[in-house]
């Protein structure tokens, strides 16, 4: 039962975006599609970088000795 109720709000879900974005302006549409387009790009940016990041090197235990 839990199953077809997901099925159902899921193909509901899809219907409603749809019929939201057909009702869009054509300019809109093409905005939306852009940014949809951009995300793996911006993920992929905002990991560079996040992981090319210098690391902080504690000199403490150096400066002890």
């Amino acid at each position: 039962m839990k199953s077809i109720l997901g099925f159902l709000f899921v193909l509901m879900l899809a219907l409603t975006g749809g019929l939201y974005f057909k009702m869009r302006p054509i300019e809109k549409r093409t905005s939306d599609w852009q940014r949809v387009q951009n995300v793996p790009t911006a993920i992929g940016n905002y990991l560079r970088r996040l992981f090319a990041t210098k690391a902080v090197v504690d000199t403490s235990a150096v400066n002890a000795a």
